[in-house]
């Protein structure tokens, strides 16, 4: 049973690998709102629906196929005979069908089967099937009694056709028109109501309306005043025989309506991700796929395919049919890109039918003003230049409950660019990206902040009041500037010049070069072309701020820093990313800046309104080595004495990076200065309160020494009662914004509170600025609490280690465990070891599938991409893995020789050498023409003088020995090229 199931989980699954997301980038993010399964019946559905006398060219192949998957019309022996005349007993069978009573129609043929001695069987007699279908149209009133005993006459060349009912005399136009008509109103009596037939206006538009039985003139007008039936465009035919094909269109065309009896739904999609998987288990298997579709509306559906095997051994296959390409399949013709009509009975979650209508998924740009957002709906509402207004449903990416995304930034609902021209990403006619494109034209007279003067192409930008992006043109010689401060501070000019040396300050500058980012700027537009600036007016306020950087973040161009004045109080400034920023008296790049650094800041002040200021930074001083926590002491109080204002301790131990040293029996401190924190298990409290109730507490006190102009004096002392416990340096996996956080070697999450020490590259900073990957020393006092978190550089290591692992499990975007690896050593030799080991992984670790670079956050140990129990290829720096490659095992074979050219991703080398396990010697490959070629790309690993390098680091000369995939077994030829697996750079 086991090689049963294992034969048909491959067969099934031996399918078409599929691209994820390429056609909609967040199917596979938002949310899904309903899920269908297929039915079991498709399977024998989709074999029946390949009629040989259907050709993929036949106008009415669909509508054949659909009406069929709807069990409306079948074929005869693997064949439809479209061009057949629908027989009375045919047209009524398939109206029976639509009316959903197919199975009353069998039991009468069974009840006839048992009432009349010598009938044949129902399930092979077509006359009895026949009859139980007539039986039925006579209950529901669609024929006499008398037409009925015609029907049931055997020897139907007995009847007048003048006066009878001949069940096998073909159908007239006119007759399944009413038959139709009065089979619709049984089931719904307003069926028709928006088409009156005493209106008798559409009969009118076909010349031979005159020949249509006046019995049958209700019907008929109601019937094509509803569009289920047609003429050629200009008669009718109301006397022709109906073919099978037409039959078939006539049904698809009762849509609405048969819909509407049966409780279906015809939606709308694009196929916009599909995914695979499988589930095993004693005697049972199954293989599914799913089909994400983005509907009309924007939103997701999920469409199931599944194989069920058991021990019957019967599958069980859950599938619908699917018209593509004039073809007939199932689910798994589906492909990402498709557009699709699909047919589902909400009642049961079940898909009956799928029409794929295009595989050219339509892509456009559509701009105007934004008017609307509704999010309830889904809905965005623009204007276009004409004043018409168009409304889109949105991908539920771009949107949540009170924000939406433009630009990629999240704004809120009701500071919107409502106004403002806007572009919107239309796929298939659903918007999944919105872009800022300026302000509405209206605006003559704005105001904001600078982000960039392009003065090559005239072109200012800047961020307006409401934090929106604007870009606007300008004639360099035509513009009108004024650069002039509001207030005359020319002794404050000096001194700010000394300490911001490369700020050149002139208040009398009046060139469009002069206006720089972060300049308060008011522009006039062209009031006939309001993309052309035609004068500027910056205000220029300078003075200067000082205090620590509490915290400070770079998104791209800008960048934000929270500062705590020397009063305590607090400030947000952003600035350009690119500004200037000096230490000790030289240009230092902004990322050097980090949380706890004490800075002076050029602040530029522009008064805009009465109590309104607008501020931004025009150049930063970080200072030196003043405000380093120099040392971090732990120790027992043993006295405090409140006349000189002393902490002493005893049994007191200094941090360093290898632990607690330096111990000494009594150490002093002095509690002289004006803003020493103390802390009591994490509260804040006086220092009377520490001379009152903690002269002799029990536990640890825990004091950070701040180097200062005077020396060393306390900055912060933290008393707690709990059992001090030193974990060993390494990286921090996780943080939250309250400073809880996780570290790798500690199974359990460390807390902090306001009284942590925490030292970050020597800055006393909050709690709250603990980071992933930061490298730290944790001590803990009580149960995982922390009383110092000290973070430093990562200790350098030896170089880089190259490791084969099977991946045991993943802690998502933090750490992956490894069950057994091996490790590669200089001779190209791997050494296995059967323990299990973990690495720390961060957005610094490149992360190569088989075919690129992926997502960090795709490397997880669940669902049907996890990867579990696979093997890779990592590079390791100490506790991190800087390149975890999917790539094969090159373990026995390996080609050497002299680079003599590098074309960026092949390598060319000379007096190559080639090296089997199997001979355990190098052996050149040609006396006469030794060369090779050694491809290399983002799955090769190349490692030079101990590091991790790119192709474009090796060098022509250098001496290369290459690990190769291990399917070269024979010797290379001259000129052959090789996968370059692993490439160690000799020299």
């Amino acid at each position: 049973m086991k090689k049963f199931l294992a034969f048909v989980l491959a067969a099934v699954i031996a399918l078409p690998i599929q691209s994820f997301g390429l056609t909609d980038e967040l199917i596979l993010t938002d949310p899904v709102k309903n899920t269908y399964t297929g039915r079991t019946e498709a399977a024998s559905l989709i074999k029946n629906l390949n009629f040989t006398d259907l050709p993929t060219t036949h106008w009415a192949k669909e509508a054949v196929t659909r009406s069929g998957a709807l069990n409306m019309v079948k074929g005869d022996a693997g064949t439809y005979k479209p061009n057949d005349k629908v027989t009375n007993e045919v047209a009524l069978a398939f109206i029976m069908r639509v009316m959903g009573q197919e199975d009353a129609a069998l039991k009468q043929a069974e009840t006839l089967y048992k009432q009349e001695a010598g009938l044949e069987d129902p399930s092979t007699s077509e006359t009895l099937w026949s009859l139980g279908y007539l039986t039925v149209a006579r209950q529901k009133g669609l024929i006499t009694t008398e037409q009925l005993d015609d029907a049931t006459i055997p020897d139907q060349t007995q009847l007048d056709p003048k006066v009878s009912f001949m069940r096998r005399a073909p159908a007239t136009r006119e007759q399944v028109a009413t038959w139709l008509y009065q089979a619709i109103v049984k089931l719904d009596k307003d069926a028709f109501k928006k088409n009156p037939a005493e209106t008798r206006q559409k009969i009118f538009t076909f010349k031979d309306y005159q020949k249509i039985a006046t019995d049958k003139i209700q019907a008929v007008e109601a019937i094509t005043s509803a569009k289920i039936m047609g003429g050629d465009g200009t008669n009718f035919k109301p006397k022709d025989p109906l073919k099978r094909d037409e039959m078939a269109q006539i049904l698809k065309n009762l849509d609405s309506i048969y819909f509407k009896l049966n409780g279906l739904e015809k939606r709308t999609a694009t196929v916009g991700g599909v995914l695979d998987g499988q589930n095993t288990s004693t005697g049972e298997a199954s293989v599914g796929r799913q089909f994400y579709l983005r509907a009309s509306s924007g939103a997701i559906d999920v469409i199931n395919y599944s194989v069920d095997v058991n021990s019957s051994p019967q599958t069980g296959t859950s599938d619908a049919v699917v018209y593509k390409n004039g073809n007939v399949g199932g689910l798994l013709t589906l492909a990402e890109n498709d557009q699709v009509e699909y047919l589902i009975k909400p009642a049961t979650n079940q898909v009956y039918y799928v029409q794929v209508v295009n595989n050219q998924l339509a892509t456009k740009h559509i701009q105007g003003q934004l008017k609307n957002i509704d999010v309830a709906k889904g809905m965005i509402t623009i204007q276009d230049a004409a004043n018409k207004t168009y409304t889109y449903p949105m991908v539920a990416g771009i949107y949540g409950t009170d924000y939406a995304y433009i630009s990629d930034k999240q704004r809120k609902i009701a500071s919107l660019p409502y106004g403002s021209k806007v572009d919107l990403r239309l796929k298939n006619n659903i918007a999944d990206v919105i872009t800022y494109m300026g302000e509405p034209a209206v605006d003559i007279e704005l105001r904001g902040i600078v982000i960039e003067n392009n003065t090559d192409f005239g072109l200012l930008t800047f961020l307006d009041n409401d934090g929106v992006e604007i870009s606007k043109t300008y004639l360099t010689n035509d513009i009108k500037v004024e650069k002039q401060p509001y207030y005359t501070e020319e002794d404050a000019v000096g001194y700010l010049d000394e300490i911001f040396p490369n700020f050149d300050y002139d208040p009398r500058d009046s060139f469009i070069e002069d206006i720089e980012p972060g300049d308060i700027i008011f522009v006039k537009l062209d009031p006939n072309n309001t993309d052309n600036i035609t004068s500027i007016s910056a205000s220029t306020n300078y003075a200067m701020k000082y205090g620590k950087i509490k915290s400070i973040s770079i998104d791209g161009d800008t960048a934000s820093a929270l500062i705590e004045y020397e009063d305590k109080l607090t400030s947000w400034y952003d600035f350009p990313s690119n500004i200037f920023v000096t230490k000790d008296g030289k240009e230092v790049p902004l990322q050097s800046v980090v949380a706890g650094d004490w800075a002076k800041f050029l602040v530029n002040q522009a008064i805009v309104a009465p109590g309104e200021v607008i501020e931004t930074v025009k150049e930063v001083t970080v200072e030196g080595d003043e405000h380093f926590i120099t040392n971090i002491i732990k120790g027992q109080v043993a006295n405090i004495d409140t006349i000189q204002n002393t902490l002493v301790l005893q049994n007191t131990q200094n941090l360093e990076k290898n632990g607690w040293t330096d111990y000494k029996n009594i150490s002093q401190f002095s509690l002289a200065g004006k803003d020493i924190e103390f802390y009591n298990n994490g509260q804040r409290v006086t220092f009377e309160y520490v001379n009152k109730y903690l002269k002799r507490t029990d536990g640890e006190v825990y004091v950070a020494l701040e180097n200062n102009f005077t020396g060393e004096k306390v900055k912060k002392v933290t008393f707690r009662t709990g059992r001090d416990e030193l974990l060993p340096p390494d990286t921090i996996l996780s943080a939250d914004a309250n400073g809880n956080f996780t570290i790798m070697g500690n199974s359990n999450a460390v807390s902090t509170d306001q009284g942590t020490i925490v030292r970050r590259y020597g800055r006393l900073v909050d709690h709250n600025s603990i980071l992933p990957p930061d490298y730290a020393i944790v001590a803990l006092n009580g149960a995982d609490k922390a009383a110092i978190v000290d973070i430093d550089e990562r200790p350098a290591t030896s170089g880089v280690t190259v490791m084969r692992g099977r991946i045991l499990s993943v802690d998502q975007g933090k750490s992956f465990k490894v069950q057994s690896f091996s490790l590669l050593n200089q001779t190209n030799d791997w050494s296995y070891t059967p323990v299990q080991r973990e690495f720390a992984i961060d957005h610094n670790t490149l992360f190569v599938g088989g075919n690129g670079p992926t997502d960090m956050y795709k490397f997880i140990d669940y669902g049907d991409e996890a990867v579990k129990d696979k093997v890779y290829t990592i590079v390791v720096e100490g506790s991190r893995a800087v390149r975890v490659v999917e790539a094969p095992y090159p373990q026995y074979n390996s080609v050497r020789g002299t680079v003599y050219q590098n074309t960026g991703g092949s390598l060319s080398i000379k007096d190559a050498e080639f090296y089997t396990d199997k001979t355990g010697r190098w052996n050149i490959i040609s006396n006469k023409n030794p060369i090779l070629n050694v491809s290399t790309g983002v799955n090769s690993i190349i490692i030079r003088q101990n590091k991790l390098v790119t192709g474009n680091d090796v060098k022509v000369g250098d001496l290369i020995n290459v690990m190769i995939a291990p399917s070269t077994t024979t010797t290379p030829k001259p000129g052959d090229t090789v996968s370059g697996t692993i490439v160690r750079v000799d020299r």
